[in-house]
């Protein structure tokens, strides 16, 4: 079956190695999880944003716990000692999410941490979520003459460098390298989208996106340049992505955690808050045998 999100389809998976895919079905629904062995443990993703269900068709806890009582089967014959499973976003179902997570509880999951997520509804003016001290910002940096652009051939080695470099002075390492971002770019040009602002020839904010589904765009990195963070050009990057959904019919504008492994970083959590951002919970589970 074709995946619902672009992370647990098959070709995203083959790419990091070898998968184990279980599936279920009832009826006009089919559930799959695929999951990752490493060091005798188990994996649901092994290299990703998130991993767990993925179902086509109506949902139903039976569909569910016929896929876990196949899933658990698995487990004992591959000798896995441990399962963890990391959920997408609340936000892109509210309502599946926290079923998945009921079943998973009741077969002997817990939670690991949980990690806030923000996401956008891409419904009305971008202006009208944002708070007033983002709104002057964007304003300014428009009449100084920042411009947003999609990148359709990126110059990697400059991207590359702005993204290590704005990552490490915010304390945190890239979980690609730059062989790897380009290679996902070449493997998944439909999927895989850079966008950047500019100040005159200047590249001062860039954004690498990935799109999910139909529905969904989730901002994978930022970056920007230090020089000009007063006027903040990534509330700019941020509009620029917003009228890409729109003219793209996306319903979903996924800004990305503001934490890690369940330590929240205020600074970003705010600064998305500020963006108009709806708050939902990433849960990671983890089942031992």
């Amino acid at each position: 079956m074709d995946a619902l999100y672009f992370f647990n389809s098959r070709p995203f998976l083959l790419q990091q190695g070898e998968p184990k895919i279980v599936e279920a079905t009832l009826g006009l629904s089919t559930a799959r999880i695929s999951w990752f062995k490493q060091n005798g443990e188990g994996f649901s993703p092994l290299k990703a944003p998130f991993g767990s269900v993925d179902i086509q068709g109506p949902f139903s806890n039976d569909l569910v716990h016929q896929l876990l009582d196949e899933l658990e089967l698995e487990i004992q014959k591959n000798r896995v000692s441990a399962l963890t499973i990391t959920m997408p976003p609340d936000g892109y179902d509210f309502e599946i999410g926290f079923l998945l997570t009921k079943a998973l509880q009741n077969r002997g999951f817990h939670t690991v941490y949980q990690d806030l997520n923000f996401h956008l509804d891409v419904q009305s003016d971008f202006k009208s979520h944002l708070h007033r001290s983002e709104r002057w910002k964007l304003n300014k940096s428009i009449r100084e003459g920042y411009t947003f652009q999609r990148n359709e051939k990126p110059n990697w080695g400059r991207t590359f460098r702005l993204l290590a470099e704005s990552r490490e002075r915010k304390g945190f390492r890239l979980s690609m390298d730059q062989e790897s971002i380009e290679k996902a770019f070449l493997q998944f040009p439909e999927r895989y989208h850079l966008f950047s602002v500019l100040k005159k020839e200047e590249t001062v904010a860039i954004a690498i996106a990935i799109h999910i589904n139909k529905d969904i765009l989730y901002v994978f990195y930022t970056a920007d340049h230090l020089m000009h963070r007063r006027l903040s050009p990534v509330v700019l990057l941020h509009q620029g992505l917003y009228s890409f959904c729109q003219h793209q019919n996306i319903k979903q504008l996924d800004l990305g955690t503001s934490s890690q492994k369940g330590l929240v970083n205020s600074g970003v959590a705010n600064f998305k808050r500020n963006l108009g951002g709806i708050a939902s919970l990433k849960n990671t589970f983890i089942k031992r045998f």
